[in-house]
């Protein structure tokens, strides 16, 4: 009976322990990839199924989070920041302001809510981060990141998806001291602050990672990559870039000991490889024709997707040697994958399907999106057999669920 109860006791702990789920910018692991299976392989040639379609979301260009029962987005209306609850049907639960959104460059909303169990974390192009219950919209706790955490804006808004670790959500206010901060998610205290490299803070979504025991934080500020440890913010090393830009936007991606990333501005694409613990990294390669700004990169087996920005190709890279080995003309745009195959949104207004085999590319099918408002920026998001299309103040809803044989 004893051993029993000592088993009993230890599934119960293993169950109050295990790690929340995270809906957030991206996908699970904010790559791009959606684990979806048995959607459409071709669509007609006016696109999949439309099933439902909301206006009135206020202009933006951030993705929407989607969880098993609700759709959490952002969007700007009048000057004021707004968040929408949704359901999966499109209609409307409540909507909440949490203060001014940019107003200046490409105005709008800029960033996909992050939602961990009952709570979510939002932020603002000037600097407003907020934490609300996703049941009824209540405000747990706010403040903003320029005024309250001394930070500085850039030349498009801050442009981030929070990202939450455990207890911590972090941000980067991009500021000379207050560089890139950690919170504590249930209250809003600051529990550490990063000097970085006293940058302005760029467009990226940050990534944690963990390696021989140590949590790292992987981002760029105005000059460089940077890695920060994820404990207590100290900068473990940065890799400069060619240009200065506060447009990097793309998230690094981490797969064994090597890390890849994608940026425009004049930059590059590069493989690093990491020490045992991400203290230190040694370049492997580095491709300057890899220059996507901020529509995202898809890494499949020893490949390396993304879209070019100067020459507007979709482009396949061998991850070995960092030379393109194919290419497509599709215009700029995101792109995402799912169920073997790529979707890219491109800024014309276009959604293409594409097959990848052995380094090849294949378009299957495309279409265009025709309701919505402004700039196609809005990165695709795919959830249980639908795929959700964001374009300025309206959110549209397909079915690329595949019929049961």
């Amino acid at each position: 009976m004893r051993v029993i109860l000592f088993f009993l006791s230890i599934i119960v702990l293993s169950a109050c322990t295990s790690s929340p789920k995270i809906y957030q910018f991206r996908g699970d692991n904010r790559d791009g990839v959606y684990n979806e299976e048995n959607l459409l392989k071709e669509w007609p040639e006016e696109g999949p199924e439309l099933v439902w379609t909301i206006e009135g979301l206020g202009n933006g260009y951030g993705t929407p989070a989607i969880t098993d029962d609700r759709i959490f987005l952002t969007g700007e209306i009048d000057s004021v920041a707004l968040l929408f609850a949704l359901d999966h049907s499109g209609e409307m639960i409540w909507k909440k302001e949490f203060g001014l959104e940019w107003m200046v460059n490409y105005p709008g909303s800029r960033m996909t809510p992050t939602v961990v169990d009952d709570l979510l974390y939002v932020t603002s192009g000037v600097g407003d981060i907020a934490c609300y219950g996703t049941e009824t919209g209540e405000l747990m706790w706010s403040l903003n990141m320029l005024s309250d955490l001394n930070g500085k804006n850039n030349r498009f808004g801050l442009s981030q998806s929070p990202l939450v670790d455990g207890d911590f959500v972090f941000c980067a206010p991009g500021g000379s001291d207050t560089n890139f901060v950690a919170l504590d998610r249930f209250s809003g205290e600051i529990r550490w602050i990063g000097k970085g490299l006293g940058e302005f803070a760029t467009h990226c979504s940050p990534r944690m990672i963990e390696r021989g025991g140590r949590k790292v934080i992987l981002t760029f500020s105005e000059s460089s990559l940077i890695a920060l440890d994820g404990s207590n913010g100290d900068l473990l090393w940065n890799m400069e870039m060619d240009t200065l830009g506060m447009i990097y936007a793309n998230t690094p991606l981490v797969d064994g000991d090597y890390l890849y990333s994608v940026t425009g501005a004049g930059n590059f694409g590069i493989k690093l490889k990491l020490n045992e613990d991400a203290s230190d990294y040694e370049l492997i390669w580095k491709n300057k024709a890899l220059d996507n700004v901020h529509g995202g990169f898809i890494k499949l087996d020893n490949y390396l997707i993304t879209n070019g920005y100067r020459k507007q190709y979709l482009k396949v890279t061998d991850t070995e040697t960092g030379q393109i080995v194919d290419s497509l003309r599709t215009g700029r745009g995101s792109l995402v994958y799912a169920d073997d195959l790529l979707y890219l949104y491109n800024y014309r207004g276009f959604i293409h399907l594409i097959d990848l085999k052995e380094g090849k590319l294949e378009e299957i099918s495309k279409f265009k999106v025709s309701a919505g408002s402004r700039e196609h920026f809005a990165h695709l998001t795919i959830k249980d057999g639908v795929m959700y299309v964001r374009h300025g103040d309206t959110l549209m809803a397909y079915s690329i669920q595949a019929a049961e044989e």
